[in-house]
C-alpha cells in the first residue's frame, strides 16, 4: 500500500463523523468506524464509568473473541481504560507486553497487546467514560494516531453531551407541559369556584346577575325572547329552622340536580339566594317558559328527598315549589332589573296563594297569566 493510499485510508475517519446519527447506536457505530480507520485495529468500544469503581461496556464494534460483551459491568481496576480516566488524557500503548503495564489484568485476562483510549468528558468536566480500540497483537501506534484519536474523543464527548442535553430538555419540556396543564386545571377549578355555589354546584348569585345583564341586553338588542324563573321550595325555611342548615344541604343538592334535568345547553341555573333558585331561559317566550316552570314544579312536588340516616325524626321529606316567571320587556332601559323585579313579584304571589303553583308576571306587552294549581301526584 502506498503512502498516499494509507493517508487516504486514515483520513476516511473524518467522513464517518459527518454521517447522520439519529440514534445513539448509530452515533457509536460512526465513531467506531472512525476509530478503526485511524488505528487499523479490530475492536472498538465505549466503556462508561459507573459508581467510580466499575466500567460498563456501553457498546462494542466487534465482540468476536472478546471475553466481555456489551452490557457487562467490570471492575475499573481490571481495565486499561482506567488508566485513561486516571490520567484524564489520551494514551497509546503499541505493545502492552513491552510496557510498564505488562502485568495488567487486561493483558492477562483478555490477552490485549495494543491499546489506545481517550476520555469522554461531558459538561463541567464530568467524566462519562472512555472510547478505546484494542488488538491482540502489537500495533504501530504513534503521535499521529494519538492526535487524531484525541480529536475523535472530543467529538464524541460533544455529541453525547448534546444528546444528553436534548433528553434533559425533552424531559423538562414534558414537565413544563405537565405543570402547565396542572396550572390550567387549578385555574379552572379556581374560576369555577368563584362562579359556582359549593353546595349545589349551580352558578352563584354574583355570576347569575352578570349573566342576567349580558343576556337581557343581548336579547333586547337582537329582539329575541328571554325568560326568568325564580323557584322557591315551599317549607324549606321551616325545615332549616327545625333541622338546621347542614341537614338541608342534601335537599339543596337534590334540587340542583332536578333543575338540570329541564335545562338546555344555553340555559343557566343558579342558587340565587339561600332558599331561592334562578333559571335563565334565552330564546324562550312566556308559553315556553310556563311549560318549563310547570315541569320543574311537578318534578319537585313528586320527588322524595332523603335525609341522612343519622337524623332522629324522619328520613324522607316531601316538598312543593312556588315558581315565578317573567319575560323580557322590549321597552325597558334596564331590562335585567325589570326582569328580576317582575319574577320576584310573581314568586311572591305564588307563595301568598299557598305555594305549589306557577305564576307568570305581567309586562307592558303582556296580560297577567296565572297557571292553574296542579295537585301533587303520588309517587
Amino acid at each position: 500500500m502506498s503512502h498516499d493510499t494509507n493517508n487516504n485510508s486514515q483520513e476516511r475517519w473524518i467522513h464517518y463523523l459527518l454521517q447522520p446519527a439519529e440514534k445513539t447506536a448509530q452515533l457509536y457505530e460512526n465513531a467506531f468506524k472512525a476509530a478503526m480507520s485511524i488505528t487499523q485495529m479490530p475492536v472498538a468500544g465505549v466503556l462508561r464509568l459507573r459508581h467510580e469503581t466499575h466500567l460498563r461496556v456501553e457498546a462494542l464494534a466487534d465482540q468476536v473473541g472478546m471475553s466481555y460483551r456489551a452490557g457487562d459491568e467490570l471492575p475499573a481496576s481490571d481495565m486499561l481504560e482506567n488508566e485513561v480516566l486516571r490520567k484524564r488524557d489520551t494514551i497509546v500503548i503499541p505493545d502492552v507486553a513491552a510496557s510498564p503495564l505488562s502485568r495488567h489484568p487486561s493483558r492477562m485476562q483478555h490477552n490485549i497487546r495494543s491499546f489506545i483510549g481517550t476520555p469522554l468528558t461531558l459538561q463541567n468536566q464530568q467524566p462519562y467514560g472512555v472510547l478505546s480500540v484494542v488488538a491482540r497483537k502489537p500495533s504501530p501506534l504513534g503521535p499521529d494516531e494519538l492526535l487524531k484519536f484525541g480529536l475523535l474523543g472530543r467529538w464524541l464527548s460533544h455529541a453525547l453531551e448534546a444528546r444528553q442535553l436534548a433528553r434533559e430538555l425533552d424531559s423538562k419540556n414534558e414537565r413544563v407541559a405537565a405543570l402547565s396543564n396542572e396550572i390550567q386545571r387549578l385555574q379552572t377549578q379556581i374560576e369555577q369556584g368563584s362562579i359556582r355555589d359549593p353546595i349545589t354546584d349551580l352558578f352563584n348569585s354574583r355570576h347569575f346577575n352578570r349573566l342576567l345583564q349580558v343576556e337581557s341586553h343581548r336579547a333586547q338588542r337582537h329582539a329575541y325572547p328571554l325568560s326568568l324563573l325564580l323557584v322557591y321550595p315551599d317549607g324549606l325555611h321551616q325545615l332549616v329552622r327545625q333541622r338546621g342548615s347542614e341537614i338541608t344541604h342534601g335537599i339543596l343538592r337534590s334540587i340542583g340536580v332536578l333543575l338540570r334535568r329541564h335545562l338546555r345547553n344555553i340555559d343557566s341555573a343558579a342558587r340565587y339566594t339561600e332558599e331561592v333558585f334562578g333559571v335563565l331561559l334565552p330564546q324562550t317566550d312566556m308559553p315556553g317558559a310556563s311549560i318549563v316552570a310547570e315541569r320543574i314544579r311537578a318534578t319537585i312536588a313528586n320527588h322524595t328527598f332523603n335525609l341522612p340516616q343519622s337524623t332522629t325524626a324522619g328520613s324522607e321529606i316531601l316538598l312543593t315549589a312556588s315558581v315565578g316567571i317573567s319575560t323580557l320587556s322590549a321597552t325597558e332601559s334596564d331590562p335585567a332589573t325589570g326582569l328580576l323585579a317582575r319574577a320576584r313579584g310573581a314568586i311572591q304571589q305564588a307563595r301568598n296563594a299557598g305555594g305549589n303553583r306557577v305564576v307568570a308576571a305581567q309586562t307592558a306587552e303582556q296580560t297577567n297569566i296565572q297557571l292553574p294549581h296542579v295537585p301533587r301526584t303520588s309517587d
